[in-house]
C-alpha cells in the first residue's frame, strides 16, 4: 500500500527539490565560459588584391559570432583598458606596409540596424616618433601607460620593449639587447613587465621591473618559449612552448619560472594565450598542421577544452572584452547595448 502525504510535507518536499535543483543548475551555469572575446581574422579578405584582417567578436560559449572592426589595412590584437573605455591596437600605415603605428580609440559596439556608427575619436599614438613599426601595445592596470613592442626595421630584426603613456607625449625605450624583446604583459600591481627575447640564442620568457630594471630569465630551456602573459590574480603566467614533442602547447608557471605545467599537451600548435577576466579560462588559437588556426577556450587548469570557430579561414589571437560598465545600455529585445563613449569629434 503506497503511503499517503500531506499536503504539508508535499509542499516541503517540492521546496527542498527546487532549491537541489536550483544548486544544481547554478552549478553547471557557473562552469560554463562566459565573457567576450575579440579575435583577429582573414575571412574577408580579397585574395587577390589586398590582405584584410578584421576583428571579430563571439562570445565565450561560442554563440553570436560576427565581425566588429573592418579595415583596408592589417589589424594588430586589440587590447582593452582596464575600465573599458578604451582600446589600443597596432594598424600598419597603408603608405608604408613595413611600418605600424599604435592607435587609441574607443569602442562603440552596435548593431547593424541602427545605422552608420557615431564618429568616435581615434588617436595615433606613435606617429610623433618617427617611422619606426610599433606593435601590440599592452595596458598597464591603472590604464596610465602602453608597454609596446618596437622596431627601426633594421635587417637584424632587433625588437625592443618600450612603455609610453596613453597621451603619447613620452617614450621610453625599456631594453636594449641585441636580438629581438616582444612584450608580453604586465603584472596586476603594475610593477613588472613579462616578455619574450632571443637575446640569448634562444627564445625565452623574461621579467623584468616596470622601469626595465632587474631583466630576468624565467624559464632557461633548450626549447622556444614565447607570448607570455600574467594571470589576474598574479599567481601565474601563461606561455606557449614546444618543449614537448615539438608542437606548441600552452603552459603555465609561477611568476619565478617554477611549476610549469602543460594544459594543452597534443599534437596540435596552440598559441597565443589569453587570461579571462577572472582567471578561471584561457583563450588562444589551436590548428592542426596545414590547417588554419581557430579560437578556442579552456578552463586555466587545461580541462573542458572547447572550439568556438569553425570557419575555414585564420581566426587567431583572442582577447577578452573589458567593457565600459559606465555607460553600459541593459536593455532587451531589439535595442542597442552600448560598450564605450560615443565621441562627438576627432581629435
Amino acid at each position: 500500500m503506497l503511503k499517503q502525504f500531506s499536503v504539508s510535507q508535499k509542499i516541503f518536499g517540492a521546496m527542498i527539490f527546487l532549491f537541489a535543483w536550483s544548486l544544481f543548475t547554478e552549478q553547471t551555469s557557473a562552469d560554463a565560459p562566459t565573457g567576450r572575446i575579440a579575435f583577429l581574422s582573414d575571412r574577408d579578405r580579397d585574395p587577390l588584391f589586398r590582405i584584410d584582417i578584421m576583428v571579430y567578436m563571439i562570445d565565450a560559449d561560442g554563440l553570436n559570432e560576427g565581425p566588429w572592426k573592418g579595415s583596408d589595412h592589417r589589424y594588430g590584437p586589440i587590447a582593452w583598458s582596464p575600465d573599458g573605455k578604451y582600446i589600443a591596437y597596432h594598424l600598419h600605415d597603408p603608405q608604408d606596409p613595413f611600418v605600424t603605428f599604435i592607435y587609441l580609440e574607443t569602442p562603440v559596439m552596435l548593431p547593424k540596424f541602427l545605422g552608420p556608427r557615431p564618429i568616435i575619436q581615434i588617436k595615433n599614438l606613435t606617429k610623433r616618433f618617427g617611422g619606426q613599426t610599433y606593435l601590440s601595445p599592452k595596458w598597464s592596470p591603472d590604464g596610465k601607460r602602453l608597454a609596446l613592442t618596437s622596431t627601426d626595421g633594421s635587417p637584424d630584426g632587433m625588437t625592443d620593449v618600450c612603455v609610453m603613456d596613453i597621451a603619447g607625449n613620452q617614450l621610453k625605450n625599456l631594453t636594449q639587447s641585441p636580438g629581438r624583446d616582444e612584450v608580453g604583459s604586465w603584472s596586476p600591481d603594475g610593477s613588472k613587465i613579462v616578455f619574450f627575447s632571443n637575446r640569448d640564442g634562444n627564445g625565452e620568457i623574461y621579467v623584468m621591473g616596470s622601469n626595465g630594471r632587474k631583466q630576468v630569465n624565467l624559464t632557461n630551456h633548450p626549447a622556444l618559449d614565447a607570448a607570455p602573459t600574467w594571470s589576474p590574480d598574479g599567481t601565474k603566467i601563461a606561455f606557449q612552448s614546444n618543449r614537448e614533442g615539438g608542437q606548441d602547447d600552452i603552459y603555465a608557471m609561477t611568476p619565478n619560472g617554477d611549476n610549469v605545467v602543460n594544459l594543452t599537451r597534443h599534437p596540435w600548435e596552440d598559441r597565443a594565450p589569453a587570461w579571462s577576466l577572472d582567471g578561471r579560462w584561457i583563450a588562444y588559437h589551436a590548428f592542426r598542421v596545414g590547417q588554419r588556426p581557430d579560437i578556442y577556450v579552456m578552463d586555466a587548469n587545461g580541462d573542458n577544452r572547447a572550439q568556438l570557430t569553425t570557419d575555414p579561414a585564420s581566426d587567431t589571437d583572442p582577447t577578452w572584452v573589458i567593457p565600459d560598465r559606465s555607460l553600459s545600455v541593459e536593455v532587451s529585445s531589439n535595442q542597442a547595448t552600448l560598450w564605450g563613449r560615443m565621441k562627438l569629434e576627432r581629435q
